[in-house]
């Protein structure tokens, strides 16, 4: 999945007023679709955060 605003908001870039609203619910849309990968490229900072539930994990990157 590819997103233009982060789902998660990324450190040391300032106020995060970009990453989407429902960040939550698409979160826990992503891990019961069993969604592996999730690239985000709004703030211009590399990223890695894993998301896990009882069943898998969700890689969300963004990109730098």
């Amino acid at each position: 999945m590819c997103f233009h605003h982060q789902l998660i908001p990324i450190p040391n870039t300032g106020k995060e007023r970009s990453a989407i609203d429902d960040s939550g619910d698409m979160l826990k849309m992503l891990l019961e679709t069993k969604a592996d990968l999730v690239l985000n490229g709004h703030r211009h900072t590399s990223n890695l955060y894993t998301v896990s539930s009882s069943e898998k994990d969700l890689f969300i990157f963004n990109a730098g």
